[in-house]
């Protein structure tokens, strides 16, 4: 998603953005969606400076602490053939040490084939495909969806 669309969200009910520091440093940031029972983690980046000093999971564990609901994300399947391989099975297995599982279904999303991960619940398809409705239709104000 553009950075401008992202701005353009973030005054939503439905949307939470946070930006994580260490003093002065910022490490990193986390883009989610939400609703009653559903959290969706659109994004969750750690700066690559900063990448495996724990920060990615301390920042997991401060959204564990704010959302008391199911949460999902989604990421490339790991497939052996990708270019990024080791980058796609790196983030499933950080991840997979996190909490989360895998729900179930995959979705392709502009030619690339991803995977949802669940912690805290369980989430079906049609559940998800219902929140990025709710999204597209309430923040980014798409009428025919």
């Amino acid at each position: 998603m553009p950075f401008r669309v992202l701005r353009r969200t973030l005054f939503s009910p439905l949307v939470y953005c946070f930006a994580y520091y260490d003093g002065d440093v910022f490490v990193g940031f986390a883009y989610l969606v939400a609703d009653n029972d559903l959290a969706y983690l659109f994004y969750l980046a750690v700066t690559e400076e900063e990448r495996g000093k724990g920060y990615g999971t301390s920042i997991l564990r401060s959204l564990r602490g704010i959302f008391s609901q199911t949460m999902v994300l989604d990421i490339e399947e790991c497939d052996p053939r990708a270019k990024n391989a080791a980058q796609r099975f790196r983030r499933r297995d950080f991840y997979e040490r996190n909490g989360f599982v895998y729900a179930g279904f995959k979705a392709t999303y502009y030619g690339v084939c991803y995977e949802s991960f669940v912690r805290g619940g369980t989430c079906g398809k049609e559940r998800l495909v219902q929140l990025f409705k709710k999204y597209r239709r309430e923040v980014l104000g798409e009428r025919n969806v």
